[in-house]
């Protein structure tokens, strides 16, 4: 069960940063596209950063009401609900509330998968778990940016989305069963 909630956090951070270096690289043809200006563009990735730095403290503290593995499943819910309005985007409006709604996922994924992570893993194996989930997120946003160029020239802007999307369907899969474990072990205390 470790081994899974582990896999399930990877992968969401894995495609969190893919989807997030994909977007900037996807940005020019979303433009196009949708007919966008320069500032309406730019609001795009702005607001997603901003829901994303607005919330992570509250989803931290709902975390501990409710407790973390439920707000890190609400938050890849969140994350596909996003990733469903970018692909299916057919105005600016739309697409703002997708990019809002990235924010608001990985402000709630991220720091309780971590949190997860951090708490059923040995404490001698601290470092190493955490460092494989940094590791997936930067190998997302590389390859992001390798797919998300490639996927905007060649296929479509959308696909960026629909890859990320199927990321997160894999994670929540994974991570749903594995959510147990919180329950389970008994949860120690952050130093």
């Amino acid at each position: 069960m470790r081994l899974l909630m582990l896999l399930s956090v990877c992968f969401c951070c894995f495609f969190i940063g893919f989807i997030n270096i994909g977007t900037i690289l996807a940005s020019p043809n979303i433009k196009l596209n949708l007919h966008l200006s320069s500032s309406q563009m730019q609001w795009i990735m702005t607001l997603r950063y901003i829901a994303l730095s607005s919330f992570v403290v509250f989803m931290g503290r709902i975390s501990d009401s409710i407790g973390r593995a439920n707000v890190y499943i609400l938050g890849v819910l969140i994350l596909i609900v996003g990733a469903i309005l970018l692909s299916i985007g057919t105005d600016y409006w739309l697409v703002i509330i997708g990019s809002i709604f990235i924010g608001l996922g990985a402000a709630a994924a991220v720091p309780c998968g971590l949190a997860i992570v951090k708490v059923i893993y040995p404490q001698e194996k601290t470092m190493l778990v955490l460092s494989v989930v940094m590791i997936s997120a930067l190998t997302g946003a590389s390859l992001g940016s390798l797919f998300g160029g490639m996927f905007s020239l060649y296929v479509n802007w959308r696909m960026v989305f629909w890859v990320a999307l199927l990321g997160y369907f894999i994670s929540l899969a994974i991570g749903v069963p594995s959510k147990k474990i919180e329950d389970k072990l008994e949860l120690r205390e952050f130093k």
